[in-house]
């Protein structure tokens, strides 16, 4: 498989969000180079416009083929790419595919206690506030969880009706996936597993480190607190810091 300068794309990731894609995807770069394009790569108006048209069919095989040409994308996980792995194939016919997997009761407290309440969150006051005043995340949430992807997969309507729905809906997917999917061009694979079967697979080097281990459960309830704490922050900072200068002002003018 070319890499690092070859520019061409190499892998497809299949698997849901909270199975460890963020952390495959410092792996493949540190493997590939290039973009590895995963939800944190969906910023701006472009990405936005792009997944709305893939959402709604509008997207030609060429148009996303040069989407992620454009930005050097040579491989994919996560939502909304592995959302969309079918259209991927498509376009990439010779790309092989990863489906990254683990325990569905673990995957699914992992959704409910992280990227669930970030979606709740964002639909209840205050943290709402930052959903309409940053698009960013008004964007990312309609194609997590408002869009078609949310009628498409079920990820996070599953998991609000309990674990074994979820469950259900993470088996189905990992088995959909599988019969999709050719078995020469597919690697089932745990972020455990390390570097070996990974790089097997891809035909490329062993690094000498460790494979890396971010956006944990416990990083994701972190950054959590961050986001409800900066919505509590503006609603209550912003009008006591308008009422201090307005004070200020005030005692300004009656000395005059």
């Amino acid at each position: 498989m070319e890499a690092k300068d070859g520019k061409k794309f190499i892998l497809i990731g299949a698997g849901l969000p909270r199975t460890g894609t963020f952390s495959t995807k410092a792996a493949l770069e540190t493997l590939l180079g290039g973009v590895c394009y995963h939800m944190d790569e969906v910023e701006g108006q472009e990405h936005n416009d792009f997944w709305a048209d893939v959402i709604a069919g509008k997207t030609s095989d060429e148009e996303f083929r040069r989407f992620f040409a454009e930005r050097n994308v040579i491989s994919g996980v996560d939502y909304p790419f592995s959302a969309y792995y079918k259209k991927a194939l498509q376009a990439y016919p010779d790309a092989k595919v990863l489906l990254t997997v683990r325990d569905p009761k673990r995957w699914y407290e992992s959704v409910k206690n992280t990227i669930l309440n970030f979606y709740l969150g964002s639909k209840t006051f205050p943290t709402s506030l930052i959903s309409k005043l940053d698009k960013r995340w008004e964007n990312m949430w309609y194609l997590c969880g408002d869009g078609q992807i949310r009628q498409n997969s079920g990820l996070f309507g599953s998991v609000m009706e309990g674990e074994e729905a979820a469950v259900k809906f993470y088996n189905d997917w990992v088995e959909e996936v599988k019969r999709v999917v050719p078995e020469d061009k597919l690697l089932v694979f745990s972020v455990k597993e390390g570097w070996e079967p990974l790089c097997k697979f891809l035909e490329v080097p062993v690094p000498e480190k460790p494979y890396p281990n971010v956006n944990d459960t416990a990083q994701m309830k972190k950054a959590l607190k961050k986001y409800k704490r900066a919505a509590w922050t503006m609603v209550l900072g912003v009008p006591v810091a308008t009422g201090v200068i307005a004070y200020g002002l005030w005692k300004l003018i009656a000395k005059k």
